[in-house]
């Protein structure tokens, strides 16, 4: 590829799941969507060797500086006083877990 259509500059990220992960981050959104749209799209990212961005990101032309570590994340969402249809967590979710912990709690108001 000669100068991309469009560049995208940042941190692809695994984006954490109770099944596991997918991938995530500006980078990967951004790009992706530009290629969708017919661009020829170039990334500059850094991310662990053991994640594929060849895979993660198809038709694009990656930079990798390469890391110890791919940076993730994992949103939890806390409803303190909303009701559902869907019923409580299951006692086995690391979300409730990782409440229990006290290193968040939900907001009182």
């Amino acid at each position: 590829m000669g100068c991309p259509d469009y560049l995208a500059i940042g941190y692809i990220t695994k984006d954490l799941l109770d099944s596991g992960f997918t991938v995530g981050g500006t980078v990967n959104y951004s790009g992706l969507t530009a290629r969708n749209l017919g661009r020829g799209v170039g990334v500059v990212t850094s991310a662990s060797p053991y994640l594929d961005l060849k895979e993660a990101l198809p038709g694009i032309e990656v930079v990798s500086v390469p890391s110890s570590v791919t940076n993730a994340f994992q949103n939890i969402i806390v409803m303190a006083h909303a009701s559902s249809s869907s019923g409580p967590w299951p006692k086995e979710s690391p979300s409730r877990q990782y409440l229990r912990s006290g290193t968040i709690a939900p907001s009182s108001n």
